[in-house]
């Protein structure tokens, strides 16, 4: 066996947490705690011929100090399909560290469409100025959905 050269190991120095170039990196690092969660629960109603999202419940996005205490967040809901494109969105809510609404989504969907169907759900934020923001989203193929339905779930935005 051949002896690994040193020039191959890289060399690594401790740097004051608080100098100057190191902010991007703490900042860049404190976002990473903070990245949205969702949590849902996909149920289908073969009767009403509908899916139903529920038990929508957001955490993560705290306040910066620019954003004022007086904006919202809500959920928007699209679902795909052959037969079109249907939205629907949750009330808006205070925004908070951990966001619960105490209501579902429903889209009207057959048996035949939701083989390849797509939901993408949208976290957005609004001031009282009407500026709305994403703050994250997801698409879920309904055709390849690992989750049972009725089974809650929590995905990173």
């Amino acid at each position: 066996m051949l002896p690994v050269p040193m020039s191959i190991y890289k060399r690594t120095e401790l740097v004051h947490p608080l100098a100057p170039e190191n902010e991007y990196v703490e900042k860049f690092s404190q976002s990473l705690n903070h990245i949205p969660k969702l949590r849902y629960s996909l149920g289908y109603d073969h009767q009403k011929r509908e899916l139903c999202v529920s038990l929508l419940e957001a955490v993560g996005c705290p306040l910066t100090k620019e954003e004022e205490p007086g904006s919202h967040r809500y959920i928007g809901g699209t679902l795909t399909s052959n037969g079109g494109q249907t939205e629907a969105q949750t009330s808006l809510m205070n925004r908070t560290p951990h966001t619960v609404w105490d209501e579902a989504l429903l889209f009207p969907l057959s048996e035949e469409e939701r083989v390849e169907a797509e939901l993408t759900l949208t976290l957005r934020h609004c001031d009282r100025y009407s500026r709305h923001q994403v703050a994250g989203e997801i698409t879920l193929s309904l055709a390849n959905l690992g989750v049972p339905f009725g089974a809650a779930r929590w995905v990173g935005l």
